[in-house]
């Protein structure tokens, strides 16, 4: 019936888009099963998704249920039944971790409760646990043999409907995210202290002198090394990070290895959060399941903005898609349909401008979290304001995500064969940024520096610019980047921390070298991941930062002081625990950074070399007054009298710093507030530097958008505008870098915004409040490399 191996999909025999959506069986009343998968079916998905709580099958250890005998939300095998008579086929997600908010996180408490050796233990030897969940030691070998357990039970009763209902099979979710900001905290479980010191032996090939230099620890043996305690030296935790990476990748594995031997024939899936906060490390996983999929929620907050990272549905797909590599189907696991804290509103145009995010960024599919709300097994709603309200209602979302579907199902040959029009340069993502390091806690380290963490989220940002400056670079993982592939770009972007590994930093001086043009920010780079001097990046950045100073703590002091101790610990909290007591644990991992994702902080007031105000975000970096002898060139950005950038030459190119994060409130809510001549200017900045180095924009527009351009072998274009702001007006105009075109046609679009094209390359847009406009232009007389 259908398969999702290759790229794309295959549904009923046909290339398709994935066009699914997550009913959970155990959350929703059987009897509004038929009906809501029939409604499902309707508005054109064609495919469900349902996680199998592993501690609802197996309640107690051996006895196992599929057939509902302890209840409906047990009855996967009439839920998989009523799927087939409505010929939707199944992605069955059986963990063994599935989060979703659940008990246990659905693991069965009698595992941690009965095989404690297999627990994650903190640095005095306590067992890591929760009120409702214990979180384990992946690779121990009890975790391990109980999980093959499990499986062997799902696979059984799977194995009639593998390449019939069952579509594909997911090992785990999210893992890893426990481990994502304890850094000192746990696993000091002894079978990963084991684990740890054979990585170390490895690591340093046996010498414990190379190791002792490294961590400036005359004292350490491999025999007795353990996990970083806090506070956390540098050099240890960068090996840390390392281990528990490879770690994750190597429990995947085994689980791969695990379902493969137990005879799971339909494709294997992995989901990642799109945070990729480590060890979450997508990069690290290239290989090990067909499938890779990423989750992205837009909006969780109860402010008023659409978006609480408006931007998130270009470089999430971009970014994730680099780090995977080329070869992996390509889907969004988990496409935020609303979100489960009852204070989040999330409006339908949040989920439109998420789906058609991913199409136009090169998706081949996605699912929808949650299709239908519902109430856990023990009572608590599960409401996310999602297709269907806990009683089988349509709501408005149904709708919009119809729409989609039908536009989805009617172009899809098209849209699948279509490739995006990347601009002539390179946007580098380097998967150890993702990593909390010690510098990036508060002193004490028990809680990340939430100013460095919006910082770290604004890296995106640049990229996010300039897309509404008519550029759509192409992300490249730095640790994976060959020379070829640099030196085929005009320009590369590299957003940093301050810090690179060695390796990467010779790609980089070679690249320049050889004629490349490296834009930096928001610093310098000047030491490697373990906090060591590396001379060699003189090369490229001479001067070394005078002073560098971060923008905002008073502000954020205040707004955490009042929404976070004030308004939500003192009040909000207790009623959130009591209406969904297992929902906490993630409620309280975000809270903090929610408060902060609307609030406008203080900007660094700069000024271009033409005298233009330009706004930068989070940090300001300052260098010494201009040396001739360096070839610094002109400055494209200054603050006051101060140097807030320069620009040098290297061999037969040029590396040019900025000193501050250029476009980081637009990874944000705060991307709604900025004023219009600020994004105006900000716009207008990035034009003028990419120009400077030779780069053109695809088009360009006095309106505030993203366009997204699809190139279709016959040679017509796929046009995606998003307009994330109110109503606007105006005129885009096709560069040369799209050629010219005589007939248009508007495919889709929300709520009727419309466009006009006039002589061959120019169109008049009435864009509609965070509309997105899709448009396909034929007769085209250029095409684009």
């Amino acid at each position: 019936m259908s398969s999702l191996a290759g790229a794309p999909f295959v549904l009923n025999g046909k290339p398709a888009y994935l066009r699914c959506g997550e009913l959970q069986y155990f959350r929703v009343r059987r009897a509004l099963w038929r009906p809501a998968l029939r409604q499902l079916r309707a508005a054109n998905f064609n495919a469900v998704a349902t996680y199998v709580p592993w501690i609802l099958h197996e309640p107690e250890e051996g006895q196992f249920d599929f057939d509902g005998r302890a209840g409906d939300y047990t009855n996967l095998s009439d839920f998989l039944e009523a799927c087939r008579e409505v010929e939707l086929p199944v992605m069955i997600r059986p963990g063994p971790q599935i989060y979703a908010e659940f008990d246990g996180f659905g693991i069965p408490r009698w595992l941690g409760r009965d095989y404690p050796e297999c627990v994650m233990r903190g640095p005095r030897g306590a067992l890591v646990k929760g009120s409702f969940y214990y979180y384990y030691s992946l690779l121990h070998p009890t975790y391990l043999g109980k999980v093959e357990a499990w499986y062997r039970q799902i696979v059984a009763f799977l194995w009639p409907r593998f390449g019939d209902m069952a579509l594909s099979f997911q090992l785990d979710n999210e893992t890893g995210m426990p481990l994502g900001n304890t850094l000192g905290n746990f696993d000091f479980n002894p079978d990963t202290v084991r684990r740890w010191r054979d990585f170390l032996r490895e690591r340093y090939a046996g010498d414990i002198m190379k190791l002792r230099a490294t961590w400036a620890n005359g004292a350490v043996t491999f025999e007795h090394a353990l996990p970083p305690k806090r506070p956390t030296p540098l050099p240890q935790a960068t090996d840390w990070y390392s281990f528990l990476e490879g770690y994750v990748a190597t429990y995947l594995t085994s689980l791969h290895d695990m379902a493969t031997r137990l005879g799971v024939s339909v494709p294997l899936v992995i989901n990642d959060l799109d945070i990729y906060l480590s060890p979450v490390a997508p990069g690290q996983k290239r290989g090990i399941a067909p499938v890779q999929g990423y989750d992205i929620y837009t909006k969780g907050s109860g402010h008023p903005s659409t978006a609480d990272f408006p931007f998130a549905p270009a470089h999430d797909p971009e970014r994730f898609h680099a780090l995977i590599g080329p070869d992996a189907t390509f889907i969004s696991v988990e496409m935020g349909s609303g979100w489960f804290d009852p204070r989040a509103r999330v409006k339908p145009e949040a989920t439109v401008q998420a789906t058609l995010g991913g199409v136009a960024h090169g998706t081949q599919g996605h699912s929808y979290y949650i299709a239908h709300d519902g109430r856990d097994p023990k009572g608590s709603p599960y409401t996310f304001h999602s297709f269907f309200g806990e009683q089988g209602t349509p709501t408005a979302r149904l709708k919009a995500v119809a729409s989609i579907h039908d536009f989805l199902a009617a172009h899809e040959t098209s849209l699948l064969e279509s490739a995006p029009c990347y601009s002539d340069a390179l946007y580098l993502t380097y998967q150890p940024y993702a990593r909390l390091m010690p510098g990036d806690y508060l002193p004490g380290q028990f809680l990340p520096d939430p100013l460095l963490y919006l910082e770290s989220l604004g890296l995106m940002g640049c990229y996010d610019l300039l897309l509404t400056a008519g550029y759509l670079p192409r992300f490249t993982d730095l640790q994976r980047v060959t020379d070829d592939e640099l030196a085929a770009a005009r320009v590369v972007c590299f957003p940093t921390r301050g810090w690179v590994d060695a390796v990467s930093l010779v790609k980089l001086t070679r690249y320049v070298e050889h004629g490349g043009q490296l834009i930096t920010f928001p610093t310098v780079v000047s030491r490697d991941e373990y906090g060591r001097t590396l001379d060699a990046a003189r090369a490229l950045y001479p001067q070394a930062a005078a002073s560098r100073r971060h923008i905002g703590y008073g502000t954020v002091a205040r707004r955490l002081a009042t929404d976070l101790l004030g308004k939500y610990l003192l009040w909000e909290r207790w009623r959130l625990r009591r209406r969904e007591p297992t929902a906490m644990q993630n409620t309280d991992s975000f809270e903090g950074l929610k408060v902060l994702l609307n609030q406008k902080l203080p900007a660094a007031r700069l000024t271009s070399a033409e005298g233009m105000p330009v706004r930068g975000d989070y940090t300001l970096t300052t260098f010494e007054p201009e040396k001739k002898e360096q070839g610094a060139q002109m400055d494209p950005l200054r603050a006051g009298s101060r140097r807030a950038s320069y620009s040098t030459h290297h061999g037969a190119g040029t590396s040019t710093v900025l000193g501050t994060v250029l476009g980081g409130a637009y990874t944000t809510g705060v991307y709604y507030q900025l004023a219009a001549d600020e994004r105006a200017e900000l716009r207008r900045y990035a034009i003028g530097l990419m120009e400077a180095h030779g780069v053109k924009p695809a088009w360009v527009s006095d309106l505030d958008i993203e366009c997204v351009a699809r190139r279709h072998p016959s040679g017509s274009l796929l046009l995606f505008v998003f307009n994330r702001l109110g109503e606007q007006r105006g005129t885009l105009a096709l560069t040369s870098l799209c050629g010219q075109y005589t007939a248009m046609r508007t495919l889709w679009t929300y709520s009727g915004s419309s466009a006009i094209l006039h002589d061959n390359t120019t169109l008049s847009l009435t864009l509609k409040p965070d509309d997105v406009l899709v448009l396909q232009l034929d007769g085209a007389s250029a095409t684009l490399s």
